[in-house]
């Protein structure tokens, strides 16, 4: 079987467009003040809590645990091409970092209520549409959807129900932690690890990706229709 170099790297490329996109969503998520998402949660408290290390450290951290998992439940099911997700995870985490000093470097933390709503708002588009493009491109996926899917192929259920359930799950964990560590369910007052910007990107994400999903698929078709229209050409 002869293996296209170049589809290879196209979908690879647009895969890691899709990293930047979350990564950029996670940063105005983190700027709003209003809550991470439920699968940023566990991660944003350890670095509240103890900012020596950095919030994309503790993100590869945890997401590198779930590899862990996936090897638990697959066991001989797991494939060495699965561990390209270590990969998708440091580029990730990687530019989650960067993000958030570039928003720093320029001031970009929003004052007003108004200002950081429409942070998570843009939080919402942004993961919505790296997710959309993510899966479209067909390569590499991250630990935590990659976990969702192990469990799904192992315990049986739907992905929808299992993802529901994990991130659940990542939030009572967070619950935890902030009540431990905080005092508080949400966090630490003035810098919450929950609140309502975790709810509204639980039940927004979703909704947008009922649009970008489409739109990304119509074009990932296209793009490959005039690629092998040049290449017969």
């Amino acid at each position: 079987m002869k293996i296209n170099v170049k589809d290879i790297l196209a979908r690879y490329s647009t895969a890691t467009v899709g990293l930047l996109f979350i990564a950029l969503g996670i940063a105005f998520s983190v700027k709003s003040n209003l809550g991470v998402s439920a699968l940023n949660s566990v991660q944003y408290a350890f670095a509240v809590k103890y900012p020596r290390f950095s919030f994309g450290d503790y993100n590869f951290g945890l997401f590198s645990l779930f590899i862990f998992v996936q090897l638990a439940l697959l066991r001989r099911k797991f494939k060495l091409i699965d561990l390209l997700q270590l990969v998708a995870n440091f580029i990730l985490s990687y530019m989650v970092d960067n993000f958030n000093r570039l928003f720093d470097h320029f001031g970009w933390i929003p004052q007003s209520l108004e200002m950081r709503y429409l942070f998570i708002l843009l939080c919402c588009i942004f993961t919505a549409l790296g997710i959309s493009i993510e899966v479209a491109a067909g390569a590499w996926m991250l630990p935590a959807e990659m976990t969702v899917n192990a469990f799904t192929r192992t315990l049986g259920g739907k992905f929808r129900n299992n993802k529901v359930l994990m991130d659940s799950s990542l939030v009572a964990i967070a619950i935890v932690l902030c009540i431990v560590w905080f005092n508080s369910w949400l966090g630490p007052e003035g810098q919450p690890i929950l609140g309502w910007g975790t709810v509204i990107s639980a039940v927004l994400i979703g909704i947008i990706m009922k649009l970008t999903d489409p739109l990304i698929n119509k074009f990932v078709i296209i793009s490959r229709a005039r690629r092998i229209y040049r290449l017969r050409g």
